[in-house]
This record gives structure tokens, C-alpha cells and sequence, in this order.
């Protein structure tokens, strides 16, 4: 049978969808059940909430193509 409990490396692992509100309801449900039980994978969250936050207040260098800026962010929104 398999468990209902989430353990921290699928916590963590599952942390980008989450913040960016692409988990599906029951994956995001047990995950939230996990962050609220488990206080290192809540600080990780929050540390990669507050990395995000950093990174989209972030202005690209000037000049820089428009389809570079595009692969950068594809990149660094695919970091998990």
C-alpha cells in the first residue's frame, strides 16, 4: 500500500511546482500537510519563495536579446 505521507526529498522536489501553483489539488494538499509538520522542508520553501521573489525584482543586463532573456528565465524557472 502505498503511503499517504510525503517525505522530505518528494517535499522538496515538488517545491517549484508549488510555489508556482502547478501542483495538482491532492499533490498540493499532502504537500502542504508535510510543510506544516516538517520544519526544515518549510524553511526550504520559504527560501526558495524568497529566491524567486530576489529573482523576478532582478531588470536583465541592457541589450540583451529577447531570446536570451526568454531561455534565461525558462532555465532558471526549471531549477528544482
Amino acid at each position: 500500500m502505498k503511503s499517504r505521507f510525503l517525505d522530505c526529498r518528494t517535499c522538496v522536489e515538488r517545491a517549484s511546482e508549488l510555489i508556482d501553483g502547478e501542483l495538482p489539488a491532492g499533490a498540493r494538499l499532502v504537500t502542504r500537510v508535510h510543510l506544516f509538520l516538517c520544519r526544515d522542508c518549510r524553511l526550504h520553501v520559504d527560501q526558495l519563495k524568497a529566491t524567486v521573489k530576489v529573482m523576478h525584482g532582478l531588470e536583465p543586463p541592457p541589450g540583451l536579446a529577447e531570446e536570451r532573456k526568454r531561455a534565461l528565465l525558462e532555465a532558471l524557472r526549471g531549477v528544482k
